[in-house]
């Protein structure tokens, strides 16, 4: 299986097992639930839209100069996103908030962006150049 198709199972996967943590921990917590918490299954789910498409569209994409680097931005955005989500969500159900939850969503997003501006690039040096 290409990397493509391995980081879009892993995605996959752990998409599900944010699903199971949402429902798991909605059960715990006395029935309450949190917005926040249960988006970060679809969150994931669409962070691993560029891998889908690098698999089924663009075979041998890992080859390309700069795919590590958008994996290496484009993981970081997406860790950082679902920990935010994450932390939020345990915050909202706790009653609590903390001054520091806003920077995960603002280095998450300038870390997406720079990985999607690294993706757009990926896809023109595709055909072009391939490191062997």
């Amino acid at each position: 299986m290409s990397r493509p198709g391995r980081n879009l199972t892993a995605y996959v996967l752990l998409s599900v097992l944010l699903f199971l943590f949402d429902n798991i921990y909605a059960m715990f917590g006395h029935g309450v639930r949190s917005l926040s918490m249960t988006l970060a299954c679809p969150a994931l789910l669409a962070l691993a839209l560029p891998f889908a498409f690098l698999r089924f569209f663009r075979p041998g994409a890992e080859k390309v100069r700069g795919y590590r680097l958008f994996l290496n931005i484009h993981s970081t955005g997406a860790a950082l996103l679902v920990m935010g989500l994450l932390l939020r969500g345990v915050l909202e159900i706790a009653g609590g908030y903390s001054e520091i939850l806003p920077w995960y969503f603002v280095l998450a997003a300038a870390t997406l962006a720079v990985g999607f501006f690294e993706f757009a690039l990926l896809l023109t040096r595709y055909g072009h150049k391939r490191i062997k």
